[in-house]
């Protein structure tokens, strides 16, 4: 099946465009794909905690091997995006970041923002999307603020590092 061009929209705001190819059963894929996605896509999974995320992401990927075993390559991009969450206090904004997908891994290559009335943090790092979600992550903070908004008030600022499996007992470390 070969498809020349393609371009699918909804209501939302999200816009993808594909072109490429691909075989039945255990045929190759070669699928292009990018587009827009307004990150308030993301507002019915959060919405049970009152988060509210603002932004648009921009992504360019491709879609290869076999049927059975396909592997995405290509970048996700979010530029000024802002969250608020509510109950934990938490407002971020300015918030950039560029992800790589290499087959079954998420390399964030960039990843920034504000918090609050001045703080920053900057991280990087991989997520595997095999087994467990193995995670190496490295986040940077400084001045921070952060308050309950009742009892106390604190400024962080250090360098963490999320390891080993996002699903069982990941470990924070840092200093």
């Amino acid at each position: 099946v070969k498809l020349s061009y393609a371009t699918a929209r909804n209501g939302q705001g999200l816009v993808a465009r594909g072109s490429g190819s691909g075989a039945y059963g255990a045929g190759t894929l070669n699928i292009q794909l990018d587009g827009d996605a307004p990150l308030s896509l993301a507002r019915g999974a959060l919405s049970s905690r009152g988060t509210r995320v603002d932004g648009n992401a921009n992504f360019s990927l491709v879609v290869g091997g076999r049927l059975d075993a396909p592997r995405t390559t290509g970048l996700v991009s979010v530029t000024n995006a802002s969250l608020v969450d509510p109950l934990s206090n938490l407002q971020v904004g300015k918030l950039d970041a560029v992800a790589g997908f290499e087959g079954d891994t998420i390399s964030i290559r960039r990843l920034r923002g504000r918090v609050g009335d001045g703080g920053r943090f900057t991280g990087r790092g991989n997520i595997g999307l095999s087994a467990g979600l193995p995670v190496n992550l490295e986040i940077n903070l400084i001045g921070v603020p952060y308050t309950d908004g009742q009892t106390f008030a604190t400024t962080l600022n250090g360098n963490l590092a999320l390891g080993g499996s996002l699903v069982a007992s990941p470990q924070l470390t840092g200093t």
